[in-house]
């Protein structure tokens, strides 16, 4: 599996530091999706038939949420980025750049933590654990995939 995450171009990157990582995120989704599944038996008097239709429910909804997400996310970014005029050696300015970034980690951040507060606010936790994990793994392909020389110099500076 992790393989062929490589091969499509998941992890740019040297070792397999980055592809643990995204594996670590989709264990942890798993693990807060079965302990609300639980706590939903146990703490809360909702029916065990609820709990098992809102399993796969909150796995779909969170995929499609965080597809959309992230395809707006990198639209947004995309337009703060040129939103300034282009230097006359053709490139962005490294303060421009660098604002962007810091405004988009910003914006990433409130949207990930809403996220899980609203799920977590009408009980499908799981859902947005699953959103905001499909919400980082896909803005980060997308970046990684076009390969932007910019994006990937500023990335190593």
């Amino acid at each position: 599996g992790s393989l062929l995450l490589k091969s499509d171009g998941f992890s740019r990157s040297r070792g397999p530091l980055p592809l643990m990582l995204s594996a670590v995120g989709v264990e942890t989704v798993i693990g807060v999706w079965i302990s609300s599944f639980i706590n939903g038996l146990a703490v809360t008097e909702s029916s065990l038939t609820l709990s098992i239709v809102l399993g796969p429910i909150q796995i779909i909804g969170g995929i499609i949420l965080g597809t959309v997400m992230a395809f707006l996310f990198t639209i947004a970014v995309g337009l703060l980025r040129n939103e300034a005029k282009r230097l006359p050696n053709g490139d962005f300015s490294e303060a421009h750049l660098t604002n962007v970034n810091r405004l988009s980690l910003v914006i990433f951040l409130i949207s990930a933590f809403a996220t899980i507060f609203v799920g977590y606010k009408y009980d499908l936790g799981g859902g947005a654990c699953v959103t905001v994990m499909l919400l980082s793994a896909i803005t980060a392909h997308l970046w990684s995939k076009d390969g932007d020389p910019e994006l990937l110099e500023h990335k190593r500076s």
